[in-house]
């Protein structure tokens, strides 16, 4: 599939949903040799690992008494009547 201003004014099919203009073509049996035998592209390589990603997802038992950050203590009514 070709997409590209470039071909406005020769299609001459209509998609019936969304009215978008599009011709259909077979293609060379050249250019489907081709598709059966890529070749690779020097610019496409996979890319070098991540070192942010973990790789251990396992669980860790952790001590509730012993926090870097503060406990939220739960605020009574009954029991600070001035702050409500």
């Amino acid at each position: 599939m070709v997409i590209s201003k470039k071909f406005s004014g020769q299609t001459d099919m209509k998609e019936r949903w969304y009215d978008v203009e599009y011709k259909v073509e077979p293609h060379s049996e050249e250019l489907e040799a081709q598709w059966r035998q890529p070749e690779a592209h020097e610019a496409l390589h996979l890319p070098e690992p991540n070192a942010f990603i973990p790789h251990d997802f396992e669980l860790c038992e952790r001590d509730p008494d012993n926090t870097k950050y503060p406990r939220i203590i739960k605020v009574r009514k009954f029991l600070c009547k001035n702050l409500y």
